[in-house]
């Protein structure tokens, strides 16, 4: 089987899961530009994709001389990258087979009922030519069931990280302490919630407690200012991605307080790391939790439960040696590329109708 993936660039959120059904299938990797430029800021590379094949096509390309109507195109959003749009549109005139990989969309406020609006006159144009949705986190569920997409046409789906850790023994040893710490991961800006964050860390840590944040952004210098002189805060900027894992190693709780995340691949890192997660409700990557041995989910709203949420967590032992190796055994055989791309082919066999029954997301089974 061939598989064509539209994508606006190269992303090392997909390329686990592509490498792995590249061993399998024929597949394509059709990109406008390799990385964009906020992606080099932040330090990413080309990701190793196997035997997927990369082609960059410019825009100005007659894409219809290459949409191969023999394959299963599948294409990240709808209107989101001007040349996957293009594409989408063009595929649809030749009647291929479509999938498309969907965030949810915010809808909260007058922009939010924008983008809902959106979104059902892109349903009301296109439903009937889409085969089947990818979409991530819960709330992406919801969204496209509620402006109109037909259920059985969506499934979970989520992003897959390189999982290149193994778990270092020098890492890996108790530490003389007996509470959890904390880190936080991602780009400091509003969206990641980072200063909230800081301002409940201060209020309520403990000589005993710390927590350490790795990443850099718009907000770094409010950051900077905020935990001058505090003593429980520490902040790293962005350093190398090893550092980050072992990092990851020697601390027990990621917290990612996001207003809003598509996903939150940095939670994927942390459970395979071996880490628990506490994650807001807006976070996609929040499903991945337990509300136990895994981590917890909390909420700005409703209920609103981030500073008792986080106060409970905080009050943990650190984590054994024993437990984490149980995260991250957890985290292999549920969320790995290879799950994903196994998954993947049970959602296609599905939607022509060669599979009966209906494919659960690894990550969704008890």
């Amino acid at each position: 089987m061939k598989f064509i993936f539209w994508q606006n660039i190269v992303s090392m959120h997909q390329s686990s899961f592509l490498r792995n059904l590249g061993e399998n299938h024929q597949v394509d990797l059709i990109v406008s530009d390799q990385l964009d430029d906020s992606r080099r800021k932040q330090g990413w590379s080309i990701p190793n994709l196997g035997k997927v094949n990369i082609s960059i096509i410019s825009n100005e390309i007659d894409l219809r001389t290459i949409i191969d109507s023999e394959c299963i195109h599948i294409f990240s959003g709808i209107s989101a990258f001007p040349f996957v749009y293009s594409a989408f549109k063009k595929s649809i005139k030749k009647g291929v087979t479509i999938g498309v990989m969907l965030e949810p969309f915010d809808d909260i406020g007058i922009l939010g009922l924008i983008r809902k609006f959106k979104y059902t006159l892109l349903r009301i144009r296109y439903a009937s030519s889409i085969d089947f949705i990818l979409t991530t986190g819960e709330k992406g569920r919801i969204c496209y069931e509620a402006i109109g997409f037909k259920k059985e046409t969506i499934f979970d789906w989520g992003y897959f990280v390189e999982n290149n850790i193994v778990l270092d023994k020098n890492y890996l040893k108790q530490k003389v302490r007996f509470k959890a710490n904390i880190l936080f991961v991602g780009e400091i800006n509003k969206n990641k919630n980072i200063l909230s964050l800081i301002d409940k860390c201060i209020e309520i840590l403990t000589e005993e407690d710390q927590l350490c944040i790795v990443g850099s952004g718009p907000l770094s210098v409010q950051l900077s200012n905020k935990i001058d002189n505090c003593s429980t805060i520490r902040y790293l900027g962005n350093i190398p991605n090893e550092k980050v894992i072992q990092l990851m190693q020697s601390y027990d709780l990621l917290v990612l307080p996001s207003i809003y995340d598509g996903w939150g691949a940095v939670i994927n890192e942390a459970l395979q790391a071996g880490m628990q997660v506490i994650a807001s409700e807006n976070c996609g990557a929040s499903i991945l939790l337990d509300g136990c041995h895994r981590g917890e989910v909390f909420s700005f709203s409703g209920k609103n439960d981030f500073d008792q949420v986080l106060a409970k967590w905080l009050k943990k032992e650190p984590l054994t040696k024993e437990k984490r190796i149980e995260i991250a055994k957890w985290s292999a055989n549920h969320i790995s590329g290879e799950v994903a791309a196994s998954y993947f082919e049970s959602v296609i066999r599905f939607t022509l109708g060669n599979e009966v029954t209906r494919p659960i997301a690894p990550w969704l089974k008890k």
